[in-house]
């Protein structure tokens, strides 16, 4: 699958506005894996550049999955995903070394071709370098729905990189047990 996003960095005022347009919300936890090419070859995949298990709670259940990317080329990259249903054999993947998102994400468009979600990033023992971040990804053009929502800010082709959620990933010293009740926490 093609994946084509734009990021857009929004203040906390204009994250306020924007979760008041939230059609659902749910917590999320990414890992980064290191030295996933095991991994990759287990799953069949070519040419990722980066490997993340994400811990997904939504309406009280619980969800994880593996997902490979390649480089972006502009706004797209490949990605691969594939749901887990016994996490701990990828668990044991991740190290100390491995980085981490802990975030709510509030979905306010979710549509065929096109998804637009704002992430807030939840305070674990490091700070982030960002606070809150939109993510439009459509088939479409990004126009429209940048007009819609009234979204300025938007993170260059140059800097896109620079605020994938891999780059704005902390090496955080707390366990995955506290990290995943941080994250239902946050959305109870």
């Amino acid at each position: 699958m093609i994946e084509r996003e734009k990021k857009f960095i929004v203040t906390s005022e204009k994250a306020i506005e924007l979760k008041r347009l939230a059609i659902a919300r749910k917590g999320i936890a990414q890992w980064y894996i290191i030295g996933f090419e095991e991994l990759a070859a287990k799953f069949g995949v070519e040419n990722a550049s980066e490997c993340r298990l994400r811990f997904i709670f939504s309406k009280g259940k619980e969800k994880w999955v593996l997902t490979f990317k390649s480089k972006p080329t502009g706004y797209e990259r490949q990605e691969h995903e594939f749901d887990i249903e016994n996490p701990l054999e990828i668990l044991a993947f991740i190290t100390a070394e491995s980085p981490v998102v802990a975030k709510t994400r509030y979905v306010l468009l979710k549509q065929s071709n096109t998804e637009i979600e704002l992430d807030e990033y939840i305070q674990l023992d490091v700070g982030y370098k960002v606070d809150f971040l939109v993510e439009v990804e459509t088939a479409s053009e990004f126009k429209e729905f940048e007009e819609r929502f009234g979204l300025e800010g938007e993170v260059a082709v140059e800097e896109y990189e620079k605020y994938s959620n891999k780059n704005i990933a902390i090496k955080s010293n707390l366990p995955i047990g506290v990290i995943i009740e941080k994250v239902k926490n946050a959305i109870k």
